[in-house]
């Protein structure tokens, strides 16, 4: 990964596998062949003073993840460590609140979809507000199929396991053209998986229940 920002010295340049504690405040280009699955730009992770791992591509600015990963957690890890902590960890909170729990407090998390995001992702996205502590997380909805296990059946079923990839990585998750609002009333949101030419098609409602899925061959 090449840093990118300001002169001031990368604190994870000289990292090998291990390492001192990451400093906030780090920008850096990942390797090359993880591309913006919207323009095909260079993506770019920044870890900042806040403790929040960003994900978002230098040219059209999508924000492919953004996930809190405490400081104390990332100590003794290299940049990729890091990038695979904060992809487990945003993993890891998204199935919980899918699930209905918070992650924070392990209370009642409710779940609503948003037909139009007017922020820089430019598709639907899902609400997700505990009740309890008032927490609230706003993934795309194609993030919240990660774990459904059609779409990783699907994937699996042509030779690559969903489990093991970054957000960031698979276009349904993070690709606007992926998803789209096929009805309003009652609200229906579509969200296209695609591997080897086919695709699994997974229809949900405003609350997120999965309506159909239907998997459609090139052949």
């Amino acid at each position: 990964m090449k840093v990118v920002g300001d002169d001031r010295v990368d604190p994870l340049a000289e990292l090998g596998p291990v390492g001192p504690r990451p400093e906030p405040g780090v920008r850096c280009l990942l390797d090359g062949d993880e591309r913006c699955p919207r323009c095909g730009g260079r993506v770019e992770a920044r870890y900042t003073a806040d403790q929040v791992l960003y994900v978002d591509c230098v040219a059209c600015a999508l924000r492919t993840m953004m996930i809190h990963v405490p400081q104390h957690g990332v100590a003794g890890r290299s940049r990729e460590a890091l990038l695979t902590a904060g992809s487990i960890r945003f993993r890891a909170h998204v199935r919980s609140l899918v699930a209905g729990v918070c992650p924070w407090c392990s209370g009642r998390a409710d779940a609503a979809v948003s037909p139009v995001d007017d922020g820089t992702r430019g598709q639907p996205v899902a609400t997700f507000l505990c009740r309890d502590c008032g927490g609230v997380y706003f993934p795309s909805v194609g993030a919240t199929l990660l774990s459904h296990p059609a779409v990783v059946s699907f994937w699996h079923d042509r030779g690559a396991d969903l489990r093991d990839r970054r957000p960031w990585t698979v276009p349904f998750a993070v690709a606007p053209d992926r998803a789209a609002v096929t009805s309003r009333d009652p609200l229906r949101v579509r969200v296209d998986a695609r591997r080897a030419g086919d695709r699994c098609r997974v229809v949900v409602d405003d609350r997120l229940t999965v309506r159909s899925v239907t998997v459609e061959s090139a052949e």
